[in-house]
């Protein structure tokens, strides 16, 4: 082979077939290399907006159950985690009353100290319109215009009062809750409670009834109520298993006077909603008298009044009647009202009439057929009342 032909054989002969190989070495060098462009760097990817996020922590005494208000801690706590860029936080604590723990700020771990030392419960019930209406005025002055409010709570039905009847949020505010009443707590309640009395042949009997509710597996069992007056118990009531339970007790009290009482349940993880307290009152009938005949004669309105106000065991006033002419301040010392209806007062009684009146006393005065213009008249003349 001479020179000439060595130096033809060097040549690259297949130009096409070198670059594909060049291509592929090249390709394989940058897979094993695993490039990546960042996503800010890639002009037709949208980027996240910064955000301006109110948390809403309900710190409500229903909270206190098991571990829910611990759950609240770590969803705030989740919530904070998630920030990126120059996203920006306010955290609220809420119940009856509502407070602002955090402003608007971008410093985590000022929000997550305030998770870990200020946030707490409290004793109060919850109202869900004020920590919303105060999250909506934060995020009036945020930064971003992207805005959000998150509620965190058990949602308890009582939050959500009439003022939201004539209150909208803010269209532009994102709302989002996370909730915790992933399970019922068992929990039985004094619903609703209501005192009545009745007048019988035993004096003045009150009633108690008592509408128990119950959340959670605390419908499957017997509840006990029991009756307390002055700090004694004095009744109690078996009821069988259900949703809803009534109680009813009768009580007759024996005296006059004031009265303070309790219907309760057993103590349970939430022993606030288990009592009733109340007081009431036990007055005897008041006393009435009229003077004049009762005998059932035309003009005789005594024994009219008589029938009127004596109703048996249901008689809510004690009448007596007594001629008109010996009546004594004695007599009318317990009388509530004196009615003077037929017959003609005599001097004496009407200085006793009077005396009545001064002390306080009232007096009904109605003219029967049988009155005497005259004795009347003074009657009205000795009380300043005029004339007939």
């Amino acid at each position: 082979m001479t020179p000439k032909e060595v130096v033809r054989q060097r040549r690259i002969q297949h130009w096409l077939l070198m670059a594909l190989r060049c291509c592929l070495l090249g390709l394989l060098a940058l897979a094993f290399a695993r490039p990546f462009v960042p996503a800010e760097n890639i002009p037709f990817v949208s980027q996240r907006e910064n955000r301006s996020v109110v948390l809403l922590v309900d710190n409500s005494y229903s909270m206190q159950y098991d571990n829910r208000f611990e759950e609240a801690r770590r969803a705030v706590r989740g919530k904070l985690a998630e920030a990126a860029g120059e996203d920006e936080f306010s955290i609220i604590q809420f119940a009856a009353q509502t407070q602002q723990l955090t402003p608007l700020s971008s410093d985590i771990v000022l929000h997550e100290n305030v998770v870990d030392n200020v946030l707490a419960t409290g004793y109060q019930t919850t109202d869900f319109y004020q920590p919303l209406r105060l999250a909506e005025e934060v995020l009036s002055e945020a930064r971003h215009q992207m805005r959000h409010i998150v509620l965190i709570s058990d949602l308890q039905l009582g939050g959500w009062k009439g003022a939201f009847e004539n209150w909208k949020l803010d269209p532009d505010i994102s709302f989002e809750v996370v909730d915790l009443r992933a399970q019922a707590p068992s929990n039985l309640y004094v619903e609703d409670f209501n005192i009545s009395e009745k007048r019988s042949a035993a004096g003045l009997i009150h009633r108690f009834d008592t509408r128990l509710g119950s959340t959670g597996d605390a419908a499957s069992s017997p509840a006990t109520v029991e009756l307390a007056i002055d700090g004694a118990e004095v009744d109690a009531s078996e009821l069988p298993a259900a949703a809803s339970r009534r109680s009813s007790f009768q009580y007759s009290a024996p005296r006059e006077g004031v009265f303070q009482g309790q219907v309760s349940l057993p103590g349970d993880a939430l022993p606030a909603d288990d009592s009733r307290y109340f007081t009431f009152n036990v007055e005897g009938r008041p006393s009435l008298l009229g003077l004049g005949s009762n005998r059932r004669n035309a003009g005789h309105a005594v024994y009219y009044l008589d029938r009127a106000f004596n109703q048996g065991d249901q008689a809510i006033y004690n009448f007596n009647t007594q001629a008109s002419g010996n009546v004594t301040r004695a007599q009318l010392r317990d009388i509530s009202a004196v009615f003077i209806s037929s017959g003609n007062p005599l001097e004496r009684e009407i200085n006793t009439l009077k005396a009545y009146v001064e002390g306080g006393g009232s007096l009904i005065v109605s003219f029967g057929e049988q009155a005497t213009v005259a004795a009347f008249s003074r009657l009205l003349q000795a009380l300043e009342l005029g004339s007939v």
